[in-house]
């Protein structure tokens, strides 16, 4: 998926491609990450790196301290895409449908969009995609405070890029733990009632 009808945005994210190593503070991430591409749990374990984000209210933090001590389903989106974004918007309404009655809430799940797109989201559009979906208090929309080599290189650290394309897009959802730690992947469009299940199953381990 492309960004359409945006050059100047498309050319900047594109260059963000034309790196050959990872961004400082990723590499070993990516390192630890790179035999681990397919659907399923990753094993060992995965820490989230630090990365600067501001979310859908404004507020600036940090991805990695934001889901510590929760269990987060983390997705890539771009407000203003027009093809996989809404499904994956979609999906995770009723991941949130299927955990909004489970003891704690928003105390234990969270779910989180992080954009692909730090050039042109911003928190107003966030908070307008978010509502279409009837995003609740346990759904944040997080905009990376960072250039596009850099969510070229989180993307690489995943197994979710290459880094080989200007086209960039991943309809992949990840589970990340209490701890902080990227320890499931499923495929692409995963059905929501499997993610919400998996993370009933991390909540319920000690």
């Amino acid at each position: 998926m492309t960004i359409a009808n945006q050059p100047t945005r498309r050319a900047v994210l594109a260059g963000g491609f034309c790196l050959t190593r990872p961004c400082s503070g990723l590499a070993n991430v990516t390192a630890r990450v790179s035999g681990h591409r397919g659907p399923g749990p990753i094993v060992p374990p995965v820490p989230v790196p630090p990365l600067d984000v501001v979310l859908d209210g404004g507020c600036a933090t940090d991805l990695a301290a934001m889901m510590r001590g929760r269990i987060t389903a983390l997705q890539f989106v771009l407000t203003g895409c027009g093809s996989f974004c809404p499904i994956l918007g979609t999906i995770f309404a009723r991941i949130q449908d299927q955990m909004q009655d489970q003891v704690g809430g928003a105390d234990v799940f969270q779910l989180v969009s992080l954009s692909l797109d730090p050039v042109g989201d911003t928190p107003r559009a966030f908070t307008t995609w978010l509502a279409k979906f009837g995003a609740g208090r346990h759904w944040r929309g997080a905009i990376p405070q960072a250039g596009p080599a850099d969510i070229v290189a989180l993307l690489q650290a995943w197994g979710l890029s290459t880094g080989t394309s200007s086209v960039f897009h991943t309809e992949t959802v990840l589970l990340v733990d209490r701890a902080g730690r990227l320890v499931y992947r499923f495929a692409d469009l995963p059905d929501p009632a499997s993610v919400a299940v998996m993370m009933r199953r991390l909540a319920s381990r000690p």
